[in-house]
């Protein structure tokens, strides 16, 4: 059977299973692609997609998100993206786990 699993990134924290890692503050495009997909996301969703079948990459509408540049990294790195309409907070996930984070940080 395929699980599906749903990553989440946050402009400060990448929360990837047990681990958390904190990047920067200022989140560019630049800074979104070098510092999460990159050195982060990169290899935990192809380890992930190799373990599990099918893995989702979701992300928010934050404008380092949006970005051109961002939109053609993910297409040229193959990564599969959940599609997440903008203004839809009902969508998210993440949004009930942010309080339980703030806490354990």
């Amino acid at each position: 059977m395929n699980v599906t699993y749903y990553l989440t990134i946050d402009k400060v924290l990448v929360h990837f299973g047990s681990e958390v890692r904190k990047v920067s503050y200022s989140m560019t495009a630049d800074r979104y692609q070098v510092q999460v997909l990159e050195q982060v996301l990169f290899d935990y969703y192809w380890q992930k997609s190799e373990e599990k079948g099918q893995v989702v990459f979701q992300q928010d509408g934050a404008p380092s998100h949006r970005a051109k540049s961002t939109t053609a990294w993910l297409n040229r790195n193959h990564l599969e993206v959940f599609p997440h309409p903008a203004n839809s907070p009902d969508l998210s996930p993440i949004k009930p786990l942010w309080h339980q984070l703030k806490v354990i940080i």
